[in-house]
């Protein structure tokens, strides 16, 4: 049997100056989150460059830190359909994004530009990847946005086509992984909450109290900030990006190869037809195990994609001379058909996530 759908697209090719720059976000309110004063220098003098009309006034002053500091704030979510949506104040006017571990920046739609009147920034498009293929995203500039207690100025955001999102569900964006890993950040899908969590220089990360009895697991950056941490299918150790923005859980056709899942072998499966530029497949093949922290689940069914997934090549593009030889790739991608069953807590600083 084919069941057609939409999925969001990928990333494909990242430019460096808007990586850069779009971290900012990150940049800016990390200061108050523990970055020393030499990266958050360091910070300020990569953005400056890849966005010169970004005002350095606008940047906040270096805090002293305290290992005491409380929350930095939480966002109430809102969930939809296996997505979660989370609330951003840009110019002055709400926007419903999309909670995104899996994306390296944070992104709007067209209308979502329009109805702002966002100009266009000076950085050059983005080429991108979405089902079936490729595009060039534009890069507009918001003169405001307020994240938890902080105002950032002349933001940069990539502005992804109308394919990438449900119609029906009022999405103006994608918020990802820049402005997630400013903070430790709590990801309390059963209470709709998405808690921030200062972590200064030299302290260990005031993690939420439930963490003392979770699982903790080590996180890799698999790069620009999306987390990898190891799980077991059918009994084999495997690289699963943390992917909040991807309705399933998915192995790729490589991972499921070495575990011996031939294409002849899924042959009778239902097929998934993704549809948004184009097309791409998925197999949804049931396999025998998989274990996320301390919890194994019998005979899951999970997607297998027929090609390779843009992921991979997309954190290579972006960072062909920031990844180390031999880095980890990604396996499996753990979406929210399992997250939203969870409590989790993201520590960036200390490559760690806790899962209760």
């Amino acid at each position: 049997m084919t069941t057609r759908h939409t999925l969001r697209a990928a990333l494909s090719t990242i430019g460096v100056p808007l990586l850069a720059a779009s971290m900012l976000a990150g940049c800016a309110d990390v200061n108050q989150a523990g970055l020393s004063q030499t990266n958050f220098n360091e910070a300020r003098a990569n953005v400056a460059q890849a966005a010169p009309a970004a005002s350095s006034e606008a940047l906040p002053s270096l805090a002293p830190q305290h290992c005491d500091a409380g929350p930095a704030g939480e966002m109430q979510m809102r969930i939809m359909r296996e997505q979660a949506f989370v609330p951003l104040m840009v110019n002055n006017t709400k926007l419903n994004l999309l909670l995104d571990t899996g994306d390296f920046v944070t992104a709007l739609t067209p209308e979502a530009v329009t109805r702002l009147a966002l100009p266009e920034s000076n950085q050059p498009s983005l080429q991108m990847t979405g089902i079936g293929g490729a595009y060039q995203a534009p890069i507009v500039q918001a003169a405001d946005v307020q994240y938890l207690t902080h105002h950032l100025n002349n933001l940069p955001f990539a502005v992804l086509p109308d394919s990438e999102f449900r119609p029906d569900e009022g999405t103006d964006g994608l918020f990802g992984a820049n402005f997630l890993s400013a903070f430790q950040v709590e990801l309390d899908f059963p209470g709709k909450r998405l808690r921030f969590y200062e972590h200064a220089a030299g302290c260990a990360a005031n993690a939420p109290a439930w963490t003392a009895h979770a699982t903790r697991l080590p996180a890799t950056d698999a790069g620009h900030q999306l987390l990898l941490i190891p799980v077991r299918v059918n009994g084999v150790e495997l690289n699963a990006l943390i992917d909040t923005g991807s309705e399933d859980t998915s192995i790729t056709k490589d991972a499921a190869e070495r575990l011996g899942i031939t294409s002849a072998a899924m042959k009778g499966d239902n097929e998934i037809i993704e549809e948004g530029l184009g097309e791409s497949s998925e197999r949804l093949h049931r396999f025998a195990s998989i274990t996320v922290g301390g919890a194994t689940f019998a005979n899951p069914v999970l997607a297998v994609d027929d090609a390779p997934s843009p992921l991979q090549a997309n954190i290579e593009t972006a960072s062909r001379s920031a990844l180390p030889t031999g880095h980890l790739t990604i396996d499996v991608i753990l979406g929210a058909n399992y997250l939203f069953k969870t409590r989790l807590f993201l520590d960036y600083r200390a490559g760690a996530v806790y899962i209760e």
